[in-house]
């Protein structure tokens, strides 16, 4: 982006400020040259939504951003962390069964996203629920033993990742 034309790089300063700063704090230089680079640190595990914004001067520009929490919480044989938009993503799964149905639910909060299942030699059948709307990067990777996978009816998918399925010995769709 360009600066407006009456920003005056002597005089004006840029000041870059978070909407919450005991979350997201915002690191930039002083120097008009640098300044354009900022860094922005989250000070929580938590997900939150923030906002990020510019001063230049008299103008400003607001940048809303979305941070996925860091802390992951174990339920039943799955983990997983929380999403800035309030579902969940499924990080992992540590039981040992062949046929999984992954829940609609863990701990009140809808599943969004699952990943972390890579290199299960027991998976052979999955059940996908209708809350997931994205089956992430190298998901089921080398699942050499997974032949089928059954999504809920009124399925929300919209995202699959490159590899996601890579491996694996899928026969069935359904």
């Amino acid at each position: 982006t360009h600066l407006p034309i009456s920003v005056d790089h002597t005089k004006d300063k840029i000041v870059w400020t978070s909407s919450d700063p005991d979350v997201v704090s915002v690191e930039y230089e002083t120097d008009f040259e640098y300044a354009m680079r900022a860094k922005y640190k989250v000070l929580t595990d938590d997900a939150v939504n923030v906002k990020i914004t510019c001063t230049i001067g008299k103008y400003s520009a607001t940048i809303p951003i979305q941070i996925d929490g860091k802390k992951e919480v174990t339920s039943n044989d799955y983990t997983y962390r929380c999403k800035s938009d309030g579902t969940i993503c499924i990080t992992g799964y540590t039981g040992e069964a062949s046929k999984v149905t992954i829940p609609n639910q863990l701990d009140g909060k809808n599943v969004g996203e699952i990943r972390g299942f890579e290199e299960n030699e027991d998976l052979e059948n999955v059940e996908i629920p209708k809350s997931v709307t994205e089956i992430a990067y190298s998901t089921f990777y080398d699942c050499t033993n997974l032949t089928s996978i059954t999504f809920e009816k009124g399925s929300k998918l919209e995202k699959i990742g490159l590899r996601a399925f890579y491996g694996s010995g899928i026969t069935s769709i359904i």
